[in-house]
């Protein structure tokens, strides 16, 4: 009599997993179709990883700038946090190094990796950002007064969707934001990005 009670139990346990189970997939089946007919409406591909691995729930945007760029943007996870990841590789630096931190996240000796300080935009922007470069020039050529006035609207780091880095090296151009499960973080990337690789 206990047996059969245990096996009506672990039956029943059983079939309540299977229905949650059920439950998470529709629910992650309706986010993935409303996330894809978003990007479509702003014109942007968007790719979801093959259907074995669709348990993970990974999608990646892909888009084009006006002239031409190719970028993709992806969530991943790093140290435990999410982040939305924006990268290019057709617009390469014609020499050295460009970094851009939250003064908050800021390196402890950026000389050692070597980069210098450069200083750009108002005492307001420089309190909040850190701009490394190679050469200054760099700075000057590419952080433009438009992309000083993108990047004063992110929220303050370590909020979701702040800006937690810019870095611009050889040939790839990549932006890390903090995750924010909303349409507006992706577009500041994506803005942010184009503005760098147009301006």
């Amino acid at each position: 009599m206990v047996q059969a009670d245990l096996k009506q139990i672990f039956a029943i346990l059983i079939m309540l997993l299977l229905v949650v189970q059920v439950a998470i997939g529709l629910a992650g089946q309706r986010h993935y179709l409303a996330w894809k007919a978003e990007a479509v409406k702003r014109g942007w591909r968007f790719q979801s990883q093959p259907w074995w691995r669709r348990w993970r729930r990974q999608y990646r945007l892909a888009g084009t700038t006006a002239q031409g760029a190719v970028w993709e943007l992806r969530r991943e996870q790093r140290g435990g946090v999410f982040l939305f990841r924006w990268v290019t590789y057709d617009k390469p630096l014609p020499y050295g190094t460009l970094l851009l931190l939250p003064q908050a996240r800021a390196l402890a000796e950026p000389e050692r990796h070597g980069l210098q300080r450069v200083l750009m935009g108002d005492r307001v922007w420089q309190t909040r950002f850190l701009l490394l470069s190679t050469h200054q020039l760099l700075g000057e050529r590419h952080i433009t007064p438009m992309v000083q006035e993108m990047l004063a609207g992110w929220p303050f780091w370590p909020q979701a969707g702040a800006l937690e880095e810019v870095r611009w090296e050889g040939g790839v151009l990549v932006i890390n934001g903090r995750f924010d499960r909303n349409w507006a973080t992706i577009d500041r990337i994506v803005a942010l990005g184009t503005a760098l690789v147009e301006g």
